[in-house]
């Protein structure tokens, strides 16, 4: 933040202040907005499982990874990602997952961090060279929906067979 600076990043300015911050090439103030984006936009969505959710989610990690580095921030979009995909797979929409999976391809951190949860939706016998592969060809997010709705379609037939 500007020295003696009477302004408070808030989440309102947030996206202003990133790019001021970052074009100014100042740590402390991309510090505040990794601090804003964490507790105010990202903290409070917490245990919501709507599809709104999950696309706030997924532009949140966008923000914290591709366009910044925003560490606080990635790793509560990392953990809400896990949370919603054990909890709400559905939420999901097939555009948040394509999101999900460019990160995936052009970002380690993310790669290392979402490919643990997203596995649980893919055959345990496909091999992480088929899984390089559905990422390469941008297919992985079409698959990964099916496999969630696929998934839910069966609970639901269990569901009305008890």
């Amino acid at each position: 933040m500007a020295p003696l600076s009477t302004v408070k990043v808030t989440k309102e300015k947030l996206n202003i202040a990133l790019s001021w911050f970052d074009e100014l090439g100042s740590s402390l103030g991309m510090e505040e907005c990794d601090r804003v984006l964490d507790s105010q936009v990202l903290e409070p969505l917490a245990g919501d499982h709507t599809q709104d959710t999950a696309d706030a989610v997924v532009e949140g990690l966008e923000t914290a990874v591709r366009y910044y580095d925003l560490i606080h921030s990635q790793e509560c979009c990392f953990e809400l990602v896990h949370q919603l995909l054990e909890k709400s797979p559905t939420s999901f929409s097939e555009e948040s997952l394509r999101k999900l999976v460019l990160l995936i391809k052009g970002h380690e951190i993310c790669r290392t961090s979402l490919m643990v949860v997203l596995k649980t939706f893919l055959p345990e016998s496909m091999t992480s060279e088929q899984q390089e592969l559905l990422i390469q060809n941008g297919i992985l997010h079409h698959y990964l929906k099916s496999q969630i709705l696929l998934k839910r379609v069966v609970e639901i037939v269990n569901e009305t067979n008890m």
